[in-house]
């Protein structure tokens, strides 16, 4: 949730909301009166949408509703930083994942009143994440953050300054068209609780970070190359910051799924607790037997234990081992019908593909005992 949108419950004209149909399709829409969106599943209208509660399930305009047909519908939710990545954000340059964007924030201690120095903002999916942590509900309430973001291009600082006007984050996020490694930060000596760069250069603003983050402010420097980060340690443990790590964050995700070929029955079972009529337990042994003295080219039947799973007691008192056995290549009809005794086994498998930038992380603290020549650091280098 951002910006005023934060403690609404329903939706209201003029409101950026998030029209959801898949992990694939994420729309955000401008709420105004009259006007429709289209979407594969159907028109939706503004007015339909408007005044209902976030979580609402919105169906599809349908002019004569009388037919037997059905309609598509989408999901009503609020704007947040996951939500906009996934779809309605616009990439102008590489971004910020939701994964780094988690560390980033947990690291640099962001909470509500925080004030936070970003540079540069590029595509502002990282902002939209930090707006997030230090506000605390709308304008008007006095426990907001700020959050000053610095962009060298001009094109790419006005897009993010729009963009945070649509997303209602404009009394939070302050974009400026500077740069930072030339000119260094606008805000005054120890104004900031965190500071942020991700720039080819880092090393370039560490001075000025210096100069604008509290004592025991945190700073975080973002770069893709390991050169940039060794320079970059360097010059932090050089200008008196301690405190100083490296992370890299890797993401991989795990797909489970069950099994849709194989079918597994526990006939020990079967067997000590007489569940299966004799003949059919008759037609089971006898197709094995049979198959296995066939010609080549007739159909194989494979039992085999796949390993014992516990001990139980029958009503005689006989102490049994429970074994699962395997069946396959058995032509249908030759199997019992006894779904509760199959055994349904999951399988997973990672995905090739990771959706995520990888980069090097550096945080590092500012410390209490001024600029240069402390003997504590210097005995680091």
């Amino acid at each position: 949730m951002l910006g005023s949108q934060q403690a609404q419950r329903t939706c209201q004209e003029g409101d950026c909301v998030i029209l959801y149909s898949g992990h694939d399709r994420v729309h955000s829409v401008l709420l105004k009166q009259g006007e429709v969106f289209n979407h594969k599943y159907g028109c939706f209208k503004h007015n339909d949408i408007i005044g209902k509660p976030y979580g609402s399930k919105i169906s599809a305009y349908v002019k004569d509703r009388s037919r037997n047909r059905r309609v598509g519908y989408v999901q009503l939710l609020k704007v947040t930083p996951e939500l906009w990545q996934a779809g309605p954000l616009v990439h102008r340059t590489q971004i910020i994942y939701s994964l780094d964007l988690s560390v980033i924030t947990s690291f640099l201690e962001l909470t509500p009143g925080k004030v936070v120095v970003e540079s540069g903002t590029g595509s502002g999916a990282l902002s939209v994440g930090i707006a997030r942590c230090i506000s605390a509900g709308g304008p008007e309430n006095p426990f907001n953050g700020k959050l000053h973001t610095f962009e060298f291009h001009p094109v790419r600082a006005e897009g993010a300054r729009e963009m945070f006007e649509t997303l209602q984050l404009s009394h939070i996020v302050n974009v400026t068209h500077r740069d930072v490694c030339e000119e260094g930060f606008t805000l005054a000596n120890e104004a900031a609780d965190a500071v942020f760069l991700d720039l080819p250069s880092p090393w370039k603003a560490i001075g000025d970070a210096w100069r604008v983050l509290k004592k025991e402010g945190r700073i975080c420097s973002f770069s893709p190359c390991i050169e940039q980060v060794q320079r970059a340690c360097r010059t932090l443990m050089e200008t008196g910051f301690h405190d100083v790590r490296t992370v890299e964050v890797l993401r991989r995700d795990v797909d489970v799924f069950p099994e849709q070929r194989e079918r597994r029955i526990d006939l020990e079972k079967l067997r000590k607790r007489d569940l299966l009529d004799p003949s059919t337990l008759a037609e089971i042994d006898g197709s094995s037997s049979s198959s296995s003295s066939s010609g080549a080219g007739a159909q194989k039947e494979e039992i085999k234990p796949l390993g014992k799973r516990d001990q139980r007691e029958d009503d005689e008192g006989d102490v049994y081992q429970r074994t699962e056995w395997e069946i396959t290549e058995v032509p249908a009809g030759q199997l019992p019908p006894l779904a509760p005794n199959a055994v349904h086994s999951l399988f997973h498998k990672p995905r090739s593909a990771m959706i995520s930038h990888t980069a090097y992380l550096t945080f590092a603290t500012k410390s209490h005992w001024g600029h240069l020549g402390n003997p504590a650091h210097d005995a680091q280098l």
